[in-house]
Formats: structure tokens, C-alpha cells, sequence
């Protein structure tokens, strides 16, 4: 399958965006124009901050596909390092990836493979979250 054969790697997060993250963001800052208060300004902003900081810090988590079904995905964030692993199997378009985590929950989720490029789509409850990898250098 050459779509698992181009998907077997170490990848990065290069890009992590939410729609709906977005739209909640976006919300957020249209109501903080309607705040008179300094103290309740400066909590609002903290908290935007926040939330814009939270997909920044999906960034350069490394994902690793290989070979024999397995994956493994290390985040570090606020000075810890967390690692999930656990089995995928990819469509054989290779169009659709499923994960099984160490819970076993499995999440069938669109997926785009290139030849330098990942694009993992996967849907929650609060929206789509679009992860775009690269080779991990």
C-alpha cells in the first residue's frame, strides 16, 4: 500500500487548526469589545491568550508511524513530555486513518498522505481539529 509505505515516518506538527477553536476565539474577542471594566478587560485578554496558546503549543509534537500497525505521539508542554501510543490501520484508498489509543477508543478520521506531508483531520465534540505534519528533522 503505498500510502502506508509514504505514511511510515517520524512526522512533526507543523500546523494545528480548529474551525470551531477559531470561531470560539473570535466570540471571545467581539465581546471583549463590549467590556468597560479594566480588571474584567485584562481577564479576557489573559484568557484569548490563553486559548490562542493552547494550539501553539500542539506544535512540534512528534508523531511516528511504523511499520507494523503502531504509533506514538510525544507533546511536551508547561516542561512535561507525554507520550501516547497505540495501533492504526489505514483504508486501502488511504484515505482514512483509525487509531486505536491505549483506552481503546478508535477514531476513524480523514487523512491526506504525501510524500512530505500529513494532514490529519480529526473530529470531537468541539469540531474538526486539522493537523498538518512534516517530515521530522
Amino acid at each position: 500500500n503505498k500510502a502506508k509505505d509514504m505514511l511510515v515516518n517520524k512526522w512533526t506538527w507543523s500546523n494545528v487548526s480548529s474551525p470551531e477553536f477559531d470561531k470560539k476565539i473570535k466570540e471571545a474577542q467581539a465581546a471583549m469589545d463590549t467590556i468597560t471594566d479594566s480588571t474584567q478587560l485584562s481577564i479576557a485578554k489573559a484568557s484569548i491568550g490563553m486559548m490562542s496558546g493552547m494550539m501553539d503549543v500542539l506544535k512540534g509534537t512528534k508523531m511516528e508511524f511504523t511499520k507494523d500497525g503502531k504509533y506514538t505521539v510525544e507533546m511536551s508542554y508547561m516542561g512535561q513530555t507525554k507520550t501516547e501510543s497505540g495501533t492504526y490501520t489505514l483504508s486501502d484508498d488511504g484515505k482514512t486513518i483509525t487509531m486505536k489509543n491505549e483506552k481503546g477508543q478508535d477514531t476513524p478520521s480523514p487523512i491526506e498522505i504525501s510524500k512530505d506531508t500529513v494532514v490529519l483531520t480529526i473530529k470531537n465534540g468541539d469540531g474538526d481539529m486539522v493537523i498538518t505534519m512534516d517530515h521530522s528533522k
